[in-house]
């Protein structure tokens, strides 16, 4: 799709829609290819396990406080 600068004001939010189902877009000025839109990729992460080896709980991690004994 090719479109120019002028229009493209009223027509972005389809243009990005475009863009991010793979359709080549471009912007002119003056009939003059000026810019590509293309989608930005975003890198899937693996959440699981991401934090393995990194966080250490202790063995006393669940023992009463001494600060809060008042309240038991």
């Amino acid at each position: 799709m090719k479109v120019g600068v002028y229009d493209a004001k009223s027509k972005l939010s389809r243009m990005i829609d475009l863009a991010c189902d793979g359709e080549d877009v471009v912007i002119t000025r003056n009939g003059e290819e000026m810019v590509r839109l293309t989608p930005i990729r975003k890198k899937k992460r693996d959440w699981i396990g991401m934090y393995a080896g990194k966080i250490k709980i202790h063995d006393n991690f669940d023992d009463p406080l001494e600060e809060f004994e008042e309240y038991s």
